[in-house]
């Protein structure tokens, strides 16, 4: 059950069918490692865990991976970091020096257009003490990149430029400190950001499906117009599970089940990506 954003530690799960499972004893021990340069605690993964069932059968993900801090870890590493991201469109980066902030996992990152006109991201903090660099979602195009603590500054393209109160310090090179790059793209007229694209599959991949399946008219032409934030305090998947069903659309909200033929919904998944689709009650197609 969720109550208040969490979802219940407990060791047995229910079935689509509500018979309770007993768990059997972890593949994986818990306090194992995974590699990598900062190795960390792999949490348990029990052998039903990754059963794939017919959906009849289907259950739920086991409840813990929901709470269990190590898997939240391991998540930033192995799910988001190297996965592409939506930072705005670029009708947001139409001038040189103009800028988008963006977070995923916890790791700022800052797209900007440079004065040659390509778009580049970098971590949005300095090099020196970690100080942020764009600090406002509506900041006016920029002619350098300031640290708001130090003020050091970097130029559109990342190098380091400006460090004040810094020319008696020895064996400096700026050249040893430009910003650290992250991947950018743009698909469709969106700019995407990955902060680990040595370990992701370039964007037109990841897109190969949703391209083939999205009619050039549906996204060409459009500016972007304004956002709005949510803070859900739940785990993400939590929040994903109620966005791919439709399970919940009878009550919330009900006016969709007036429009849509919600019985003859299809719900298509492949690769990185899903599509959920459904006639209209007037014979359309949403």
């Amino acid at each position: 059950p969720v109550e208040s954003g969490r979802v219940g530690a407990g060791h047995r799960r229910k079935s689509a069918g509500g018979a309770l499972h007993a768990r059997r004893r972890p593949t994986i021990p818990a306090g194992a490692t995974i590699g990598g340069p900062a190795r960390r605690p792999m949490p348990p993964v029990l052998p039903d865990d990754l059963r794939v069932d017919p959906l009849p059968r289907a259950e739920t993900i086991p409840s813990r991976w929901y709470t269990d801090p190590a898997l939240a870890s391991l998540e930033r590493a192995a799910v988001f970091r190297p996965a592409w991201q939506v930072a705005g469109h670029v009708s947001q980066l139409a001038a040189s020096g103009a800028t988008l902030r963006a977070t995923v996992a916890g790791e700022p990152v800052v797209v900007v257009r440079g004065a040659d006109g390509a778009l580049r991201a970098f971590y949005n903090v300095c090099r020196h003490r970690g100080g942020p660099l764009v600090t406002a979602d509506d900041a006016p195009p920029c002619r350098v990149l300031q640290c708001q603590y130090h003020g050091w500054t970097y130029t559109l393209d990342g190098r380091l430029r400006g460090v004040p109160r810094f020319d008696r310090t020895e064996l400096f090179s700026r050249d040893d400190h430009a910003l650290v790059p992250v991947g950018v793209d743009t698909w469709r007229g969106l700019v995407w950001f990955c902060t680990a694209p040595e370990a992701a599959p370039p964007l037109a991949d990841v897109l190969a499906y949703v391209d083939a399946r999205t009619p050039p008219s549906a996204l060409d032409g459009l500016r972007f117009h304004t956002r709005v934030e949510y803070r859900v305090a739940c785990d993400w998947k939590v929040y994903v599970d109620n966005y791919l069903e439709g399970y919940h659309l009878p009550l919330v909200p009900p006016e969709l089940c007036k429009t849509l033929d919600v019985g003859a919904s299809v719900t298509e998944t492949f690769g990185r990506a899903s599509l959920q689709h459904s006639p209209l009650r007037d014979g359309g197609g949403v």
